[in-house]
């Protein structure tokens, strides 16, 4: 039990101490480097929030729906096992 508490307490200062580094470290950044961190926030926020706002069950209901019409095209099999060999990797 003493060496766990000791393994938390470790992890807890480390956590603290690069939680206390993190303004420093975005300071040394490139411009690109900002640039991608706020694009990729920004994206992220907009997905969670059209998933909150559509919902689940609606998105899944329209792949869905997507995915049928493609396998009853000439070659959508081929198209969908393209997409998920893609999603897989």
């Amino acid at each position: 039990m003493a060496a766990q508490d000791t393994t938390f307490k470790h992890l807890l200062t480390t956590g603290k101490q690069h939680i206390a580094r993190l303004p420093q470290r975005y300071r040394k950044l490139s411009t690109k480097a900002k640039l991608f961190i706020w694009a990729t926030g920004c994206l992220y926020l907009t997905l969670g929030t059209i998933f909150v706002v559509v919902g689940p069950d609606r998105i899944g209901q329209t792949f869905y729906d997507l995915a049928q019409k493609t396998s009853h095209k000439p070659f959508g099999w081929a198209i969908l096992l393209a997409t998920l060999d893609t999603l897989e990797q």
